[in-house]
């Protein structure tokens, strides 16, 4: 992690682990993001393979200049290395 990355207040620097993720696209509210989690989990168990924690959202766009149907998340969950093929 480079010198120049702080945190501040409640923000705090997380190191994500290595390995192998599932992403989903959400386009939509944030309200509705447990409805991308659910089809992704769905697709990780189709596949024979196991998530594991954290999962990570990036935002893609401001929801300030945004309306919330055009909302673009990236919704990833990293896949545990020993159920992979």
């Amino acid at each position: 992690m480079g010198a120049s990355i702080t945190a501040d207040g409640e923000v705090r620097i997380q190191e994500l682990p290595r390995g192998e993720y599932a992403v989903a696209i959400h386009r939509g509210p944030y309200e509705t993001l447990a409805d991308t989690y659910g089809a992704l989990a769905r697709w990780v168990a189709a596949h024979g393979r196991k998530a594991r924690a954290p999962a990570v959202e990036i935002y893609r766009n401001d929801p300030k200049t945004t309306p919330p149907a055009g909302l673009l998340t990236d919704v990833c969950l990293p896949l545990d290395p020993d159920t992979g093929s």
